[in-house]
């Protein structure tokens, strides 16, 4: 049989319980936003400035087809190509095409085909070096999309990540979309002189 001393002890574990159940359902939590990439926002031809370099998207193609590192590849939706120019700052970089990602109006997320282009680098301090990526993408990805471009290797991290406005408003994105034909990717190149 259990003395008053124990059934007083069980009470007051079980009453400590109770209210530290409220008081953790009542307590603020910590934003998952805390959580969220910096977002530096930018449009095709601005600059946008990474802790690590700064990036500018300068054009958007599209095609049925791409011709890269001497492969042809073909699509049944479109691929989406951006232009970008990267220059590093501190250090050479890599922007590693795997890193870039696409992102369509409604979210979804698209990432560059493995093996469909050569690494964007070394950028060396100072020196500007024109790019490519390519998005294989269905066309109703297409308008509103935005590139993604981290500061490091993943885009998941709680870092820079370059958030560019495509510029694809419905009557662009219905002119890409309707784009037919083979887009060429140069190799990474440096600009200036």
């Amino acid at each position: 049989m259990m003395s008053r001393n124990a059934w007083l002890t069980a009470a007051l574990v079980v009453l400590a319980l109770f209210v530290g159940s409220v008081l953790d359902s009542r307590l603020p939590k910590p934003d998952p936003a805390d959580a969220d990439p910096f977002l530096r926002p930018g449009v095709v031809g601005q600059a946008v400035e990474l802790r690590n370099g700064v990036v500018t998207a300068t054009d958007v193609r599209a095609g049925t087809e791409i011709r890269s590192i001497g492969a042809i590849t073909a699509t049944t939706g479109r691929w989406l190509v951006v232009d970008y120019v990267f220059e590093a700052r501190g250090e050479a970089q890599f922007k590693a095409p795997a890193t870039l990602r696409l992102r369509a109006a409604d979210g979804r997320l698209y990432g560059e085909t493995p093996g469909a282009t050569a690494a964007c680098g070394p950028a060396q301090p100072g020196i500007p070096l024109a790019c490519s990526v390519p998005f294989e993408v269905p066309v109703d990805a297409i308008e509103g999309a935005h590139l993604l471009v981290p500061a490091e290797v993943h885009i998941d991290l709680t870092d820079d990540v370059a958030d560019i406005d495509l510029g694809l408003t419905a009557e662009r994105a219905a002119v890409v979309a309707a784009a037919e034909g083979r887009v060429e990717l140069a190799e990474p190149t440096t600009v200036g002189g």
